[in-house]
């Protein structure tokens, strides 16, 4: 990752992102920074608009390789980039400079006022109140706040236990049992909900449609469309919680 940081705002030419930091009414727009991500053999270009004095740092970013995101934290918020479709996903308040850390397949966020854990995509798992000073203490399934205005409050952490459903191509489209696989509905890390169209089957005579069993996020995908598959073959993994959205 490569910061760079302008005093005055720079043209929004070649770039991936353009990011416009929440500010305060007192405060105006008025300078820039450049951030150049070099990931998954790709390289993303991110513009931050910033308000005079405002500077990015490394310690600003958490990237997440296995989802391709990236976890931005700012004066006043907080977002979640998706490097995969170029896009901000989530761009949340916060009341001064969250922390933001990871916790096995958990991202937590702490600011002044809540704490947030999301799943590495950016989805929120769950929300708890809190207040400074506070005491914590971690479990692998939550994290439990002792605080002075809102009492015991307890942030879940759901997403570190999961699952893999694997999907197989049935088969029996063909005598020999094969079939081309058509078209493919879906991508890696997309969220799915139970019902929703994975894949298009196809034997010439006839098709058939594979639909997501239970909610979840697609994990893997080990096929390509045009290929011809046999009775078992595995076509896709979806990662399941209790918390997918």
């Amino acid at each position: 990752m490569k910061i760079r940081n302008f005093d005055y705002l720079i043209d929004s030419n070649d770039f991936d992102i353009i990011h416009v930091e929440k500010i305060t009414p007192d405060l105006s727009i008025s300078q820039s920074a450049e951030v150049i991500l070099n990931y998954n053999n790709r390289i993303t270009k991110i513009k931050f608009e910033l308000a005079r004095g405002n500077e990015l740092h490394q310690n600003d970013f958490l990237y997440i390789s296995e989802t391709d995101t990236l976890f931005y934290r700012g004066m006043i918020e907080w977002c979640v980039f998706d490097l995969d479709k170029n896009q901000i996903k989530r761009h949340e308040d916060a009341l001064e400079l969250p922390f933001i850390e990871r916790i096995n397949d958990v991202i937590v966020v702490y600011d002044e006022l809540y704490a947030e854990s999301t799943d590495l995509n950016g989805n929120k798992i769950d929300y708890a109140i809190i207040d400074l000073p506070y005491e914590s203490k971690e479990f692998n399934d939550r994290i439990e706040f002792d605080t002075c205005s809102f009492g015991k409050q307890t942030l879940k952490l759901e997403g570190t236990n999961y699952r893999l459903n694997t999907y197989k191509f049935s088969g029996g489209m063909n005598v020999d049992g094969s079939g081309l696989l058509a078209e493919i509905y879906i991508a890696s890390n997309q969220v799915v909900k139970k019902g929703d169209k994975l894949a298009l089957f196809s034997s010439g005579d006839y098709e058939m449609e594979l639909k997501a069993e239970t909610d979840g996020v697609i994990w893997e995908i080990m096929v390509s469309e045009g290929q011809i598959l046999f009775q078992n073959d595995v076509l896709f993994k979806i990662k399941t919680t209790h918390n997918t959205v």
